[in-house]
């Protein structure tokens, strides 16, 4: 036995699969000839490098009040590469991924403060200016590549630091006691 004995994978076919938008805002998938999904969820499989290729496509089962429990998530299929898909089902497809995926890049950390065990950021971001914290920078400082850094905040929310050796001299000190 070996493991695919144990886990079917089932690859979208780009000329039988079709995503629309719903009018709640959410995504639909309709799968020749007679499969309908009314709200799926897109996410990337690791490795998280091929942003283009592995996508899991998820159906989310609602009660009629709509709500969600996490064992009525179903995966239907993987996209093996967006760019088979049509133009059209491309450029709905790399939405949904850019909204799940939204990480600003910090161009540059104005202040960073310790205080009680958290840690107080005033950067700059490809989206804007930003205030977040973090706490345990063991496990809200993540490593991706040689000098790329993800800081994960308090509520979960991701920034990339593209390359940390970049950084003024005292923030990137600060980042290294982490390292």
């Amino acid at each position: 036995m070996d493991i695919r004995d144990y886990a079917e994978i089932r690859y979208l076919d780009p000329e039988k699969s079709k995503f629309e938008n719903t009018k709640g805002g959410f995504v639909s998938l309709k799968i020749e000839p007679e499969e309908l999904y009314t709200r799926v969820n897109l996410h990337k499989a690791f490795p998280f490098t091929l942003d283009r290729e592995y996508i899991s496509v998820r159906y989310i089962i609602t009660n009629e009040l709509g709500m969600v429990k996490d064992s009525e998530i179903k995966e239907v299929g993987i996209i093996r590469r967006i760019d088979d898909f049509p133009a059209d089902q491309v450029e709905l497809i790399e939405k949904e991924l850019a909204k799940r995926y939204f990480v600003p890049v910090i161009e540059k950390i104005q202040k960073v403060k310790e205080e009680f065990g958290y840690i107080y950021w005033d950067v700059l971001t490809s989206a804007g200016q930003r205030r977040f914290t973090t706490h345990d920078m063991s496990n809200s400082l993540i490593p991706v590549g040689e000098n790329r850094l993800v800081l994960v905040d308090v509520d979960g929310n991701r920034f990339e630091i593209p390359d940390h050796t970049q950084l003024e001299d005292k923030h990137r000190k600060f980042l290294d006691m982490w390292l």
